[in-house]
């Protein structure tokens, strides 16, 4: 997290939101992202137990909070909390 916030910091980068894969979860770099006010988007692997995952049981999509297209695909999420 360091290293990157360091690169992020060299560009000058403002209002910028941080998109990760899912093997970037951590407390350590969600307390970093938290520390430095950066907006992130973190995808959880699914084992993750600190989550609440129960809005899944309802097969509908109203479930989600929206969705976006990305490389053709379509993304549902849910915007939840953790802890």
């Amino acid at each position: 997290m360091s290293a990157f916030s360091a690169t992020l910091a060299e560009t000058g980068a403002k209002g910028c939101t941080i998109v990760a894969d899912k093997g970037f979860f951590s407390k350590a770099n969600v307390s970093a992202m938290d520390a430095a006010s950066r907006a992130y988007v973190l995808p959880l692997m699914s084992n993750i137990a600190l989550v609440d995952t129960s809005f899944l049981d309802d097969e509908q999509t109203r479930s989600f909070d929206g969705c976006f297209e990305y490389h053709g695909r379509v993304i549902w999420h849910k915007t939840v909390g953790v802890g």
